[in-house]
């Protein structure tokens, strides 16, 4: 939810969309890395499951997202002063975003 949000903010603010690949290079923080790598390794694993219409699976593949994310946010300044940098985090988040959209677009569940 927060990841949406952040987006969200900005999207609206700059109307930039953040769909660009992530560069790896400009991954600074051990939490960056750990939230991409997880993201990139959680993508197969949940399109597998979604062909199969195995949404218990699916919900554990995001799930296993939570404390990498979670880690993110505890140590990472997304709207850091370098655009760069800036916006390569905001393109994490989206792939994050993403790949929970794959699943449900939880922001429409209330609650």
């Amino acid at each position: 939810k927060r990841a949406a949000n952040i987006l969200r903010a900005e999207e609206k603010k700059d109307g930039a969309k953040f769909d660009a690949p992530v560069k790896s290079d400009l991954l600074s923080e051990p939490t960056e890395h750990a939230l991409h790598d997880a993201v990139n390794r959680a993508e197969p694993h949940l399109d597998a499951a979604l062909e199969k219409e195995d949404f218990e699976t699916a919900m554990t593949v995001l799930a296993d997202l939570r404390a990498p994310t979670d880690a993110f946010f505890d140590s990472v300044m997304v709207n850091t002063d370098d655009s760069k940098v800036r916006a390569n985090r905001l393109n994490l988040l989206a792939a994050l975003r993403a790949a929970v959209h794959k699943v449900a677009n939880f922001a429409k569940i209330e609650g």
